[in-house]
């Protein structure tokens, strides 16, 4: 069974509650104006959104390592075989470049590696201050659900590029 973590109104780094008088004070004279406590503009919806979304950002970071350990990603080091196509990190994840969304649960993905290769099955570009490959021959359709990070996007002409390049060689097209 999965821990759930609880949010409460505390400084992690102190017994401070977060309430401080403050805002106690501020809270109690909105309640007396008529101010509504929760909804867009109520007092506490702020509040209320910021621990909604860092809740669902845990749950989806929790859902995400547990599907990964489900998917065989991320037993540890001790079932590491030594296979770099299963990346370097501790969950073997590895970059992969989003060519073409099909729908919210499958994407056309080609996978990025930082060793360079001069040939027709590697697609060589800098991606923030870092040599990147993406390789070509890899290059398949994949469920979201293997996604985790975001790392960043790049630029339309150098996707456009990556594209013409994966499509020669996929399709053996001119």
């Amino acid at each position: 069974m999965t821990k759930k973590r609880r949010i409460s109104l505390l400084d992690q780094n102190s017994d401070r509650s977060l309430l401080t008088d403050s805002f106690k004070k501020q809270a109690a004279e909105q309640i007396y104006a008529g101010k509504p406590l929760t909804g867009k503009n109520g007092i506490f919806g702020g509040m209320i959104k910021d621990i909604l979304e860092t809740a669902l950002s845990e749950e989806m970071n929790q859902h995400l390592r547990s599907q990964n350990h489900q998917d065989g990603r991320g037993y540890g080091d001790d079932d590491y075989d030594g296979n770099e196509q299963c990346g370097k990190s501790k969950l073997f994840s590895r970059p992969i470049l989003i060519s073409k969304k099909f729908n919210n649960h499958f994407f056309f993905g080609i996978p990025l590696s930082s060793i360079q290769k001069d040939n027709k099955y590697y697609f060589n570009f800098e991606f923030k201050g870092k040599e990147q490959s993406a390789i070509i021959c890899q290059a398949k359709p994949v469920s979201t659900k293997r996604l985790s990070t975001k790392i960043g996007e790049i630029e339309k002409e150098l996707l456009n590029k990556i594209r013409k390049e994966s499509a020669k060689i996929l399709f053996n097209l001119s």
